[in-house]
């Protein structure tokens, strides 16, 4: 997450077209090229680049991606203040006042439909900061 006003997109300056050549991996290894989504990211962090000279078994990174969330609204403050979703002002934690409040079962599940698409991408877990 970023913020620059996205509390449910990715940042753009962490994704983009990727290249990786043989030269870089070693003999055997194809060249991938990935088409600049963090889905197409994902999905080489996960699936690999090829395949083992006979050996048969796929070549995969073993990779798996965490998401960084912080509890606190950028782009959703005036929603979530209507809504009542946000802390009270006074209890902050030295952050500003837009952190949620994760107790309002309606904050629960619109909260979690904005991530959905995350997990549709390929992210593994989250790491709640």
């Amino acid at each position: 997450m970023n913020q620059t006003g996205q509390d449910f997109g990715y940042d753009a300056g962490m994704w983009g077209k990727q290249i990786f050549g043989e030269a870089a991996q070693g003999a055997g290894w194809p060249a991938v090229t990935t088409d600049g989504t963090p889905k197409s990211m994902l999905d080489f962090f996960h699936t690999g680049i090829g395949t083992e000279p006979g050996a048969g078994d796929a070549k995969t990174l073993r990779m798996r991606w965490g998401g960084i969330r912080k509890p606190r609204a950028y782009s959703h403050v005036q929603l979530s203040k209507d809504n009542g979703w946000m802390l009270p002002d006074i209890d902050s934690v030295g952050a500003g006042n837009n952190n949620w409040n994760y107790s309002s079962a309606e904050f629960q599940e619109w909260y979690t439909n904005n991530h959905l698409h995350f997990l549709d991408d390929g992210v593994d877990f989250w790491w709640n900061e």
